[in-house]
C-alpha cells in the first residue's frame, strides 16, 4: 500500500513539475508528442533531462513531403519520442534555425540536442549517408538508428517507472520493491 501511495505521488509531482508533452498540428505526425516551439521543447528537455530532436523542414520540400508521412506513421519513432526525447520540429523560414545549419542549409535536416540544448554533432546519418549532407535522413530507418544511439549515449533518467543505472537497479528501487 505505501509502496503504492509513493508511486502515485512521485507521478503526481512529476505531472505537477514537468510540462506534458503537447501533440500540435505538425506536418509530421500527430500522434507524436511534439513540443509547440524550439523553447519548450529546451525546458522540457531540461527539467527530464531529456536529449532532445529537432526536425528542421521547409514548405515545398519534395525530401520533407517524402519524409513527413513516414515519420508520421512510425510508431517505433512516435514510443522512442514519447519514452526518452524533447521533439519540435521546426519551418526553415518561420523559425529561428540558425544555429542548426552546421553543413548547410538544406531540408530535412535533424539534429539531436544535449538536455542542456547544446547541438551533439556525434548524432548524424550514418546509414544512408550524404557525404555533403550528414544530417539529412531520407528513410525512418536511419532516423530510428539514431535516435537509439542517443538514447545509449545519455544516461536513463531517474523515474519511479523506469530507475536510472547510477542510482539504483529496478530490483533495488525504494518504490519498486515488493
Amino acid at each position: 500500500m505505501i509502496v503504492e501511495l509513493l508511486a502515485l505521488a512521485t507521478r503526481f509531482l512529476a505531472d505537477a513539475v514537468i510540462p506534458q508533452p503537447v501533440s500540435c498540428d505538425s506536418k509530421f505526425g500527430n500522434k507524436i508528442p511534439w513540443r509547440k516551439s524550439l523553447s519548450d521543447a529546451l525546458e522540457y528537455a531540461k527539467l527530464d533531462f531529456r536529449p532532445v530532436m529537432v526536425i528542421i523542414w521547409m514548405d515545398g520540400c519534395p525530401s520533407c513531403t517524402e519524409l513527413m508521412p513516414q515519420v508520421a506513421n512510425s510508431n517505433e519513432i512516435a514510443k522512442l519520442i514519447s519514452e526518452e526525447f524533447s521533439a519540435v520540429t521546426l519551418n526553415e523560414h518561420r523559425d529561428d534555425v540558425k544555429k542548426f545549419s552546421l553543413d548547410g542549409g538544406y531540408t530535412p535536416r535533424i539534429y539531436f540536442l544535449s538536455p542542456k540544448g547544446n547541438v551533439d554533432a556525434r548524432f548524424y546519418n550514418k546509414w544512408d549517408p550524404e557525404p555533403e549532407f550528414k544530417f539529412y535522413y531520407p528513410s525512418v530507418k536511419g532516423i530510428v538508428k539514431s535516435m537509439k544511439e542517443v538514447v545509449d549515449a545519455y544516461p536513463d533518467r531517474c523515474m519511479a517507472t523506469r530507475p536510472c543505472k547510477i542510482h539504483h537497479t529496478r530490483n533495488d528501487h525504494p518504490l519498486l520493491r515488493e
